[in-house]
């Protein structure tokens, strides 16, 4: 298709003629992609040679470019640093927040990043940047989940986290697996959020303040009272943590990111190992935090009487919803991710073979290893999330002590981790408290400045009007007025000859005929 395509022609600065644009509109991200393939007769690739010489202050244009697009992704998708407004978004309804953080509003911009994946293979340098601020924010908000007691606030972190996992997938060039864990995240953190929703439903016949209904210190014992809540929750947390059963849906696409980071060749200056690290280490805080919240919410004994007798399990129009969600958090991972690789045969995964011709063209490469080293690091990240499984269930299990929580405070890092860093502090600290500085700053400029410029305009404009009115009024209307004042007068006193007499003006034609030889007379005795 691409023998045929037309091109047009222009000259550099340098003088090297390149390949610009097919002749008439680019309809598609599929024509783009054929045009960044095209070859000229000695194999060069002009398009894509002149976008990659193109620079603008010594960068890449083609990396400014993607960062700017990922600037605007760090936002839409909750990434480091501009996160906080997703956690504050879970205080809306249940439903509302499972639709946010599942499915819909903060996947866009992993989406966005896959798809113009075109464009983000052609620099390496912010594919780097996109990985490892993933990393850094699947990390960081793991390990803010540690010690919140806010079962909806737990999770709103874990939703930041587990984003921070797509990014790392699209970052390493591993886009298939960033839409994979965006598809599996969606069914079980659906699954968690709705179930947590049943379970403050549950907990507002004992706690009528909505922030103690959702308080998991308070809870303890729903298992036994809302046991279809309790089983999805389980599944859901089985799905996003691996541990202590895995195979279920997370466990497929967030061990096929982790692996796609050991090996990527495709993040320039961030090297692959590390990103892996990073979020092997944020994986295995997700299994802590996770079991943490699923112990302290359905297990032990209840924090008070009421709760077996006042508590009992939602409406099925609830639970039947937890029940669809549980199941596709349970098969979904394995009818789309699993790879016949894996038993030593061959054929992709189904939902990356549905992606690749959108994916086709992304120039991403992977250091080869073998099946081998691929199982170990599998089982290694299933080993350590069993072991922070064990660990959450040693702590705060059903036979976890009573003075728990007493405990947990006593961790050193217990205070920096509970207030999440201070990060929402220094927000208000600097970036509120300064836009509220300016906005009493642009009062004052408007009310002085702005206002000052208008008022005192409109008085300089009512003082010229005034003296433009005096003049028409006393000189202008004034000249006019003697003019016709003179002429009325004047008119008065010519008026009176006329009397309408004859003998009058018979006397007056004597007397003018008098005068005027009198007038003769003088001028000819003068004369002479």
């Amino acid at each position: 298709a691409t023998e045929d395509l037309q091109l047009d022609y222009a000259v550099f600065p340098e003088g090297k003629e390149i390949a610009l644009a097919p002749v008439g509109p680019v309809l598609s991200f599929r024509q783009l992609a054929d045009q960044l393939q095209v070859r000229d007769a000695k194999g060069a690739q002009p398009f894509q040679e002149g976008l990659a010489g193109k620079r603008l202050w010594g960068i890449s244009l083609l990396t400014l470019a993607c960062l700017g697009f990922f600037i605007g992704a760090t936002g839409k998708s909750a990434q480091l640093p501009l996160y906080v407004w997703l956690p504050d978004a879970m205080a809306g309804p249940t439903p509302v927040s499972a639709l946010i953080h599942a499915a819909t509003m903060v996947t866009a911009g992993v989406y966005m990043v896959a798809r113009l994946n075109i464009i983000f293979s052609l620099s390496p340098t912010a594919s780097g940047v996109v990985a490892c601020v993933g990393a850094l924010t699947a990390l960081f908000a793991a390990s803010i989940g540690f010690f919140q007691y806010d079962i909806k606030k737990v999770l709103a972190y874990s939703t930041v986290s587990q984003l921070g996992f797509m990014f790392i997938g699209v970052g390493v060039g591993a886009y298939w697996a960033g839409i994979f864990h965006l598809m599996t995240h969606a069914f079980f953190k659906a699954c968690l959020f709705l179930g947590s929703g049943s379970v403050i439903h549950g907990m507002h016949a004992v706690q009528h303040d909505p922030d103690k209904a959702q308080d998991m210190r308070l809870m303890g014992g729903l298992g036994k009272v809302m046991p279809l809540t309790r089983k999805t929750y389980l599944i859901a947390c089985l799905a996003i943590t691996a541990a202590p059963i895995p195979f279920f849906a997370g466990f497929w696409s967030k061990d096929e990111i982790l692996w796609k980071a050991f090996t990527t060749a495709s993040t320039g200056w961030m090297p692959g190992p590390l990103i892996y690290a990073m979020g092997l280490v944020a994986a295995v805080g997700t299994s802590f935090y996770m079991w943490r919240s699923y112990y302290l919410t359905f297990e032990g004994e209840p924090a008070t009487k009421d709760i077996p007798k006042k508590v009992h399990e939602s409406p099925p129009v609830m639970t039947y919803v937890l029940a669809v969600l549980a199941f596709l958090a349970t098969v979904s991972g394995l009818l789309f991710g699993f790879s016949m690789h894996f038993l030593g045969g061959h054929g992709e995964p189904l939902l990356e073979e549905w992606l690749h011709p959108a994916l086709q063209h992304a120039q991403v490469a992977f250091e080869p290893h073998g099946l081998g080293l691929e199982l170990g690091l599998m089982a290694l990240s299933v080993g350590l999330a069993v072991f922070a499984w064990s660990a959450a269930k040693k702590r705060y299990g059903a036979d976890r002590p009573k003075d728990w929580e007493a405990r947990e405070q006593r961790i050193g890092a217990f205070k920096l981790l509970n207030n999440k860093y201070y990060v929402d502090e220094i927000y208000q600290a600097t970036v509120i408290r300064g836009v509220l500085a300016l906005r009493l700053v642009c009062r004052d400029l408007d009310k002085w400045v702005v206002d000052g410029i208008v008022n005192a305009t409109g008085w300089i404009t009512r003082g010229v009007a005034f003296v433009n009115g005096a003049i028409d009024k006393y000189l202008v209307d004034g000249a006019v007025n003697l003019v016709a004042d003179v002429t009325l007068r004047a008119g008065a006193r010519l008026r009176k000859l006329q009397t309408g007499r004859i003998q009058s003006y018979a006397y007056g034609l004597l007397g003018g005929v008098a005068v005027l030889a009198l007038i003769q007379y003088f001028v000819r005795y003068y004369a002479r």
